[in-house]
């Protein structure tokens, strides 16, 4: 049996080695028999070292590349069918795209849902004009004055009036909520009365009048209304004081005393009546003044004598006129015009 990786020597080569071994091992060594020594085995360390691998073992790449290949095949075919069926899928795309695309739904999103909430929550500015809510805010709402300056334009214009009435009306007035007095106000003494305090506060008078110089007193007053404002006559001071419709006013002294003409002036123009000639110190003032008939025009009603509140101050008087509305007047001295509330 031949041992792989052995050198077999066969024939004359055999003997060779046979002899040479017998001459070179002295005595001791017995020569191998004719049929064993002709074979000899030299053994040859590299084969040996690397074995090879066992041959029935096979590679399972080219069965995963034949299933591989018969995958992409089973899909070629495939598309290549589906491309056969195109033109039937693309007729029928257009007839599903109206019925079941995103535009059928929104429309209806946007009219169920957003229109019902949107106004009732917010309005829209165009469905309540400006325009047309400014004006009645402003003339409801709006108060009249700004604290700490002269009266607003719009104080004047807002005075309504009213003939007065020969039976005495007590003085009537409505509280301001939110009247502010500046530190130097609040310490006047003596205090603004209670009948001027809300329009004095609430207009921011202080300025134009400083601090009241006497508390507020009932004084005997006479009162008649003319065409174009009226005249109020005080009995302490005997002073006449004519305020104008245009928001200016004028004093005058009384110079009338018992024991004269009831009318001081009688002409065409000026009958003994009244209306429409003022009578007593009232009526000497209108006639001895002709700026004061210009401004006024004919009286509207007879005098009025009245116990009324009254109140100075260190440039400007108060009244309270109850036959009037508003029934309070505060007159500035230095601007000679009048403000009321």
């Amino acid at each position: 049996m031949a041992v792989p990786g052995a050198l077999t020597l066969q024939g004359d080569a055999a003997e060779d080695v046979a002899a040479r071994a017998g001459r070179g091992g002295g005595g001791g060594v017995v020569a191998a028999p004719a049929a064993v020594a002709a074979t000899t085995f030299f053994t040859q360390p590299a084969p040996t070292a690397q074995p090879a691998p066992p041959p029935t073992r096979s590679s399972p790449w080219p069965l995963l590349l034949g299933l591989l290949g018969l995958l992409v095949l089973v899909v070629l075919g495939s598309w290549w069918l589906s491309r056969g069926n195109a033109p039937a899928n693309q007729a029928a795309a257009p007839t599903a795209a109206p019925t079941t695309a995103a535009p059928t739904t929104a429309p209806t999103r946007v009219a169920v849902v957003v229109p019902p909430t949107a106004p009732a929550a917010y309005p829209s500015p165009s469905n309540v004009p400006a325009a047309s809510v400014a004006p009645t805010a402003a003339a409801k709402v709006a108060p009249p004055a700004v604290a700490g300056g002269a009266p607003t334009a719009s104080v004047a214009p807002t005075v309504t009036r009213i003939a007065g009435s020969p039976t005495p009306i007590p003085p009537t007035r409505t509280p301001r909520p939110g009247a502010t007095l500046t530190a130097a106000a609040a310490a006047c003494q003596p205090g603004v009365g209670p009948t001027f305090r809300p329009v004095w506060g609430d207009l921011g008078l202080y300025a134009a009048t400083g601090c009241p110089t006497s508390a507020e007193k009932a004084v005997i007053t006479a009162y008649a209304p003319f065409e174009k404002g009226f005249i109020i006559w005080r009995a302490d001071n005997r002073q006449a004081y004519a305020l104008y419709d245009d928001g200016t006013f004028e004093v005058f002294a009384d110079s009338w005393k018992d024991g004269d003409p009831e009318y001081s002036c009688t002409d065409a123009n000026t009958p003994n009546r009244t209306p429409p000639t003022p009578r007593r110190g009232i009526g000497k003032v209108w006639c001895t003044q002709p700026g004061v008939r210009a401004k006024l025009g004919n009286v509207k009603a007879d005098e009025n004598g009245n116990l009324r509140a009254v109140q100075d101050f260190e440039r400007g008087v108060g009244f309270g006129i109850g036959e009037r509305d508003p029934a309070v007047f505060i007159l500035q001295n230095d601007t000679r015009r009048w403000s009321a509330g």
